[in-house]
């Protein structure tokens, strides 16, 4: 019987014995197991930071992406600008083109207006002239009704002459004759 149990109390110890030793075992497949997790850890945080650096990346690319767009208005504001300039310059072109038009018409109207003057002018003095011509024709008619006038009566005046002349010196028949024949002796007289 003790035999059995040295035997037995023998197994037991050696049993002890043996857990530590499966205790250790375990502790060190423990503590194997547990670099392993620090390893995903380690590769988590490198997750991580890969999953950082891309937010980061993104978000520089978002910034430059930002930094674009206020560069691309800045160019359309430009562009705008340009445009506007342009389209000022365009404005004050037809408004130099309008204005240049108008003088050119003011030009026009007034050589017209001088040509009409000059007209006016050139009837004007064939008008005065067309006066001075007739007013001279007048003169000239007076005259040469005045001369005719004057040729009559010196004419009349040799026949009443030649009539006293005829009558001094002849008898009454003969005076009768020579009053009968007053035109002949007239146109001698004349011619």
């Amino acid at each position: 019987m003790a035999a059995v149990w040295v035997r037995l109390h023998g197994a037991t110890d050696m049993a002890d014995a043996k857990m530590p030793d499966a205790n250790m075992a375990d502790a060190d497949m423990a503590d194997t197991k547990m670099p392993d997790a620090d390893m995903a850890d380690i590769e988590m945080a490198d997750a991580n930071m890969a999953d950082a650096k891309m937010g980061d990346a993104k978000m520089a690319d978002a910034d430059m992406a930002d930094a674009k767009m206020p560069d691309a208005n800045m160019a359309n504001a430009d562009m705008a600008d340009i445009k506007m300039a342009d389209a000022k310059k365009a404005d004050a072109n037809m408004a130099d083109a309008k204005m240049a038009d108008a003088n050119m018409a003011d030009a026009n109207m007034a050589d017209a207006n001088m040509a009409d003057a000059k007209m006016r002018d050139a009837k004007m003095g064939d008008a005065k002239m067309a006066v001075a011509d007739m007013a001279d024709a007048k003169i000239a008619d007076a005259k040469m009704a005045d001369a005719d006038m004057a040729d009559t009566k010196m004419a009349d005046a040799k026949i009443v002459v030649l009539y006293s002349s005829f009558t001094s010196g002849h008898s009454l028949a003969t005076c009768a004759i020579i009053q009968t024949r007053i035109p002949t002796y007239y146109e001698l007289i004349l011619h």
